[in-house]
C-alpha cells in the first residue's frame, strides 16, 4: 500500500521538512561557503558578491510572482495537485547544480557562476512555492504552525550541512569535490516526493496505474489567472494583511534564514575573513553553529507556541 500525505502525519511532516532541508543546501553552499572561499583565497570584492547574490535572488523576488499563479493554473492532476511541480522543481535543482561542474575555477568565471546560480534558483523558487502549496493542501489547520516551524528548522539543518560539511570539502578538496558530494544528496531527496503520494488514487508517474481508487479532479477546481489575481487582491484588501505583508518583507530584506543575504550579514565575510584575518574554516564553523542554531531554536519555539 502506498504512503500518502493525506493519511499519514509522519509523511506530511517528513516530506515537507525534507524539501526545506533541500532548499538550504545549494543556497548556503554558494552564498556562504563558496563566497567565504572566494573572499579568502581569491580576494572576491563586495561588488562581485553583490552581483552573484543578486542573480540568485532575482527568481525569489520577481519569479515567485509568476511561479505561484503558474502552479495554480497548470496542473497534472493524475499525480496529485502539487506533487508534480515538486518533482519537476527538485529535479531541476539537482540538474542545475550538476551544471556547475562545467565551471573549473569559479573565481575565474564569476559571470558563468552567476548565470548558473540564477537558473538554479528559478527551480529553487519553484520548489519553494510548490512545497508551500503542498503544505496548504495537505496539512490540517491544527498542524500548520508546528509544521511551519519544523520546516524552517529543517532548512537550517540544510544550511548547516552546506556550510559545515560542504564548506570543509570545498576548502580542503576544491569546488568540484563539494559538488560531487552535494549532487547525490539532492537526487536522494527527490525520492521522497517520488514515492510518497498526496492521496489515494494518485499515480506515481503519468504512465503508472493509479494506486487505490482513482480520484478524478474536475477542471473547475483549477483556478484561472484572473481568479488568482482577484483572490490575492481580496486577501490584502484589509489593512491587517497589508501590514503583515510589509512586516514580512522588511524581515526578509533584513536577512532571515529564508534568504541568507540581508543587510545584517552581507559584509560578514569581508569583515571577519578579509579584514580581521579569521581562518575561513573557523568563520564557517562559528556562523553555522551559534548563528544558525539560535535562529532554528526561534523557529521551533515559534512553531510550538503557534500550535497551542
Amino acid at each position: 500500500m502506498a504512503i500518502t500525505l493525506q493519511e499519514s502525519r509522519t509523511a506530511r511532516f517528513g516530506t515537507l521538512c525534507t524539501l526545506y532541508f533541500s532548499q538550504g543546501i545549494p543556497w548556503f553552499f554558494v552564498a556562504t561557503a563558496l563566497v567565504t572561499f572566494l573572499v579568502d583565497e581569491h580576494g572576491m570584492t563586495d561588488d562581485e558578491k553583490l552581483l552573484l547574490i543578486s542573480m540568485g535572488m532575482l527568481p525569489w523576488i520577481i519569479g515567485k510572482l509568476i511561479l505561484g499563479p503558474m502552479i495554480d493554473r497548470i496542473q497534472f492532476r493524475s499525480m496529485g495537485r502539487r506533487r508534480p511541480w515538486v518533482l519537476i522543481s527538485q529535479l531541476g535543482m539537482a540538474v542545475t547544480i550538476a551544471a556547475f561542474l562545467l565551471i573549473d575555477d569559479p573565481a575565474e568565471d564569476l559571470q558563468m557562476l552567476g548565470l548558473f546560480f540564477l537558473i538554479h534558483n528559478i527551480f529553487a523558487a519553484l520548489q519553494d512555492v510548490s512545497a508551500d502549496a503542498l503544505a496548504v493542501e495537505v496539512l490540517p489547520e491544527g498542524e500548520i504552525p508546528l509544521a511551519n516551524g519544523l520546516m524552517f528548522v529543517a532548512k537550517g539543518f540544510g544550511a548547516m550541512f552546506a556550510v559545515l560539511v560542504l564548506g570543509k570539502i570545498l576548502l580542503d578538496s576544491g569546488f568540484q569535490a563539494a559538488l560531487f558530494v552535494q549532487l547525490p544528496v539532492l537526487f536522494l531527496i527527490m525520492l521522497v516526493p517520488l514515492f510518497v503520494l498526496e492521496k489515494e488514487g494518485d499515480k506515481f508517474l503519468p504512465w503508472s496505474k493509479s494506486v487505490g481508487n482513482e480520484s478524478g479532479a474536475s477542471d473547475e477546481e483549477v483556478m484561472k489567472f484572473g481568479e488568482i489575481i482577484s483572490a490575492f487582491n481580496s486577501a490584502i484588501s484589509n489593512p491587517a494583511p497589508r501590514w503583515a505583508l510589509l512586516l514580512c518583507t522588511i524581515m526578509w530584506i533584513g536577512g532571515g534564514m529564508g534568504t541568507g543575504m540581508g543587510i545584517i550579514d552581507f559584509q560578514w565575510e569581508f569583515i571577519f575573513v578579509d579584514e580581521l584575518n579569521w581562518d575561513a574554516e573557523r568563520y564557517l564553523e562559528i556562523k553555522a553553529l551559534p548563528v544558525f542554531l539560535s535562529t532554528m531554536v526561534g523557529f521551533l519555539v515559534g512553531g510550538i507556541l503557534g500550535s497551542k
